[in-house]
């Protein structure tokens, strides 16, 4: 025992070996258990030490001389900490920190400076923990919050409607100002070779986004498409109805820098859902609504949908100025028809008569069955003496009608009335109407298969 000097023992030094690996050891377990990565930095930021071996993809030894601030990456805010390399003692910091695999990782790190016997910093001692998983929850649950608000918020101002064209309507004018868009608009293609239309808006859709959404909605692209066109960032997002009516709802904002993101087309993605069931329900009433005013044997307007078209037109016209002429039409000798061969004969050529009147008109014209064997059109914008020479090519054109009828002695034909719209003298549709029927007469009083003209 006098080895080691006076009042010493040989066996102590050993004996605190002992101890302090132990000691070591049980700190080391200690950190393992309780972090996922635990490192040191030099006075040159680059980790100098790292536990354990094999973290996040990368091993010790790939890290060892790596600045480890070179491995934070930006948050989903933008934000990139400087928690992995602090000058000041972090706690609970959340820092996003790319992985060996080249995927991205949200650490939780506490960190404390080191610093010499004179105060400089010479070095960072940290520990964090995977919060990936967590922070993921974490933002999928305010996602799920913040579509539950936004959607609550814009049903709110939805249901004051109380038709699916006015909710349709509304919905675009809720969502602007919550999702941060200077325009919306709601589109909807009613069949694979049609255009889309747009439905309800907040201003003027601009022909290159419309044309956007139509090839979106056509081609049944992706959920969602985001980009930049003309200086404004525009964002896509199917709608599709059960029923098979294909839609899309656009936003775009003015300033291309604010482009959309990726949360912001998940949350419209769930705002689609239920702009997929207003497309739906506008669809129906509109189906419902043409069925009202069509007539069901010929497949043209019926006498109230043509009275209504016509109000608009004269209403329109009247303010507006512009030319347009209505014609009065009777099918000759129907009667005989029905009673030689039969009403199933008898429809075959109405429905024959309503094709040859259908054939005679532009886009924009109208064509109506106002009931039995009497018919109308309207010519939109179009001049007294070109209105007359439609009218003769519609008389002619009853030669194809010749097959439909009774017999030679009653030849299916049509008497026509003519009566134009004057812009400087209008006259409200009943007087319109009066006087193309009276022109109409005139033409059967004059042996039919002609057209006369309204005084």
């Amino acid at each position: 025992m006098t080895d080691g000097g006076p009042g010493r023992s040989p066996i102590l030094p050993a004996a605190l070996h002992d101890v302090l690996l132990e000691s070591r050891t049980r700190w080391r377990d200690f950190v393992a258990m309780a972090v996922d990565i635990a490192w040191e930095t030099g006075p040159d930021g680059c980790f100098t030490f790292v536990t354990p071996d094999t973290a996040f993809g990368w091993t010790a030894a790939q890290l060892i001389g790596r600045p480890a601030q070179s491995l934070a990456v930006a948050s989903p805010a933008g934000i990139i900490s400087s928690g992995l390399n602090p000058m000041s003692p972090v706690r609970n910091e959340r820092v996003w920190f790319r992985r060996g695999d080249g995927e991205e990782a949200c650490l939780l790190v506490s960190a404390v400076p080191l610093r010499d016997a004179i105060g400089r910093q010479v070095g960072v001692r940290g520990v964090a923990r995977d919060i990936t998983t967590e922070e993921q929850a974490e933002a999928a649950l305010a996602h799920a919050r913040r579509c539950e608000a936004v959607s609550d918020f814009i049903m709110r101002r939805v249901r004051s409607e109380t038709s699916g064209a006015g909710m349709l309507a509304a919905f675009p004018v809720a969502m602007a100002p919550i999702l941060g868009a200077d325009q919306v608009a709601i589109l909807m293609r009613a069949d694979a070779d049609g255009e889309s239309e747009v439905l309800a808006t907040t201003g003027a859709v601009p022909a290159p986004i419309a044309a956007l959404a139509d090839r979106c909605i056509a081609g049944r692209a992706a959920p969602a498409t985001i980009t930049t066109m003309e200086g404004l960032s525009v964002l896509v997002v199917l709608c599709r109805a059960p029923e098979g009516h294909l839609g899309a709802l656009v936003l775009w904002r003015e300033n291309a820098h604010l482009n959309w993101t990726e949360d912001d087309a998940a949350l419209v993605g769930g705002l689609a859902i239920t702009a997929a069931e207003l497309l739906s329900r506008t669809a129906v009433e509109r189906q419902l609504e043409r069925d009202a005013r069509t007539d069901a044997l010929t497949g043209l307007l019926n006498r109230a949908g043509f009275m209504h078209a016509m109000q608009r037109r004269l209403k329109r016209l009247a303010a507006e100025g512009g030319r347009g002429a209505l014609v009065y039409v009777d099918l000759d000798n129907f009667k005989s028809v029905n009673d030689r061969l039969g009403h199933a004969a008898g429809d075959a050529a109405l429905r024959a008569a309503a094709a040859e009147l259908q054939r005679a008109i532009r886009p924009g014209d109208l064509a109506g069955r106002l009931g039995g064997d009497e018919f109308a059109l309207w010519l939109e914008g179009i001049e007294p003496h070109v209105a007359k020479a439609r009218v003769a090519e519609v008389v002619r054109a009853t030669e194809h009608l010749v097959h439909h009828s009774a017999g030679k002695d009653v030849p299916l034909s049509f008497s026509a009335g003519l009566a134009c719209f004057d812009p400087t003298h209008p006259p409200d549709l009943d007087a319109l109407m009066d006087r193309a029927d009276a022109a109409m007469y005139a033409a059967k009083r004059a042996g039919k298969n002609c057209w006369r003209v309204a005084a």
